[in-house]
Formats: structure tokens, C-alpha cells, sequence
């Protein structure tokens, strides 16, 4: 789903310019990261939160997610690490998926600016132990996902994987499971995605994740992510 669809109908949010992520000492919160939604009468699920946002005017601060995923608390673990912002939308007809989540102030710094997970190549970087592949990237400005054939990588499920796969298609109506059916599997029409082949099939927990066109600055080592949408799990 495209990311600029999102920011068109919220209004008042833009992406986070200069802040990302929460950092205690344990857990870092960051586009990517895996969460748990706890709802009251939903189902709870996992997520993965998407890219951070603001508000055009003020301070307060967030992360895009999927609807599908229980709007009243998030979780890290077992860690309460974020809240329900009461703005949220499913509309199959216009293609609207998404929710926002603001994090607990304990879990959000400014110190990471602009950022997603990326994993770096093992071949490419053998040089770095498996732990050491997982990397922030900063972001861009959202852009329309240019054309078919352009690739593009999402971050994000249960097993904290990336995967990554070319835009196939503009425009695709999908079958979703619908939000807030208390564990039942009721199915709608989901217009106007777009459709992308990827390398590796979704896993678990890939709703709301960010997708994106990573890059490389001309003439330097620094690895950057285009935003260009987030996940609608079918």
C-alpha cells in the first residue's frame, strides 16, 4: 500500500525528520521492530511497526503499523512499550490500511534519525559477524513506487527478517483478513495495492511492516531506504 496515500489522508502527520527510535538500554524501537497489539476485544496479534512520523505542528511523535493489528497496547516481549493514538483506518474501498502507534517516552530517542532495518549481505561483508548485519538506514523523503521492475525490501515479522522482490504490478485488488473480527476470518476486497514478488514469502507478524528502495549515496559507504509504502497482509 503506498506510503503517500497514508500521509495524504492522516493530514497533520509527516515523516519523523531527525528522531526514530527508543532506547532504555534494551529496547530499541525503530521501522522494522516486531510488536504485540493488545486489544480489549480483539485478538491479539503481531505487528511490525512501520516508518516514524510526527506531527507537521508539534512534538508528538509515532510509528505507522497495520489496523489488523489490536490498537489498544503494543508490546515488546513482554515490555508495554507503546499506545494506541486513536487514529486509525480500514477502508478496503480506498485502499486505507494503517494505525498509529505512539511509543512510551522511555522507549524513543533522538539520537537515530530517519531509520529502518536493513541486512546487509553476508557474502558481501563477510568480514562481519551474523549479528552485526542487521544496520539502521536513514530515509528519505516518501515517494511514489516509480515503476514495475524497480526493487524494493521490507524488515520486519516474528523471525525478524528482511526480504526483498520487484514491483510486479499497480493497482491490484487483494482478498484481506478483516480488522476486529475477534479471531474469526472474514475476507474483504482490498483495492488498489500495489503488487510486488518477493525473493522470500511473508512470515508471521508482516502487517504494517515498511517497504522501501534501498540505496547507496554516490562516492560513499552510507546505505539509505526510499519509503515507499507498507505491508497489507492478505
Amino acid at each position: 500500500m503506498p506510503l503517500d496515500k497514508i500521509l495524504k489522508h492522516i493530514g497533520n502527520y509527516e515523516l519523523a525528520s531527525k528522531i526514530i527510535s527508543g532506547y532504555d538500554g534494551t529496547i530499541v524501537l525503530y521501522g522494522g521492530t516486531v510488536v504485540k497489539g493488545k486489544g480489549n476485544k480483539r485478538k491479539e496479534r503481531y505487528c511490525t511497526l512501520g516508518f516514524p512520523i510526527k506531527l507537521t505542528k508539534g512534538e508528538k511523535k509515532g510509528f505507522l503499523t497495520s489496523r489488523a493489528c489490536p490498537d489498544s497496547r503494543y508490546f515488546v516481549g513482554d515490555t508495554e512499550v507503546g499506545s494506541s493514538a486513536s487514529i486509525v483506518k480500514f477502508d478496503p474501498n480506498r485502499g486505507l490500511d494503517y494505525a498509529i502507534v505512539i511509543p512510551n517516552p522511555n522507549y524513543w530517542s533522538e539520537t537515530t534519525s530517519n531509520s529502518v532495518l536493513f541486512h546487509l549481505n553476508k557474502y558481501q561483508y563477510p568480514q562481519f559477524p551474523e549479528q552485526m548485519l542487521d544496520i539502521l538506514l536513514p530515509i528519505t523523503i516518501s515517494t511514489q513506487p516509480p515503476f514495475t521492475g524497480v526493487d524494493v525490501c521490507v524488515f520486519g515479522g516474528v523471525n525478524k527478517k528482511m526480504t526483498c522482490g520487484a514491483i510486479v504490478q499497480f493497482n491490484v485488488n487483494i482478498n484481506v483478513l478483516k480488522p476486529g473480527t475477534r479471531g474469526k476470518e472474514e475476507f474483504e476486497q482490498f483495492h488498489n495495492v500495489v503488487k510486488v514478488e518477493m525473493i522470500d514469502e511473508y512470515e508471521t507478524g508482516y502487517a504494517g511492516a515498511p517497504v522501501y528502495i534501498p540505496g547507496q549515496i554516490p562516492f560513499t559507504s552510507q546505505f539509505i531506504a526510499h519509503p515507499v509504502g507498507q505491508v497489507v497482509e492478505t
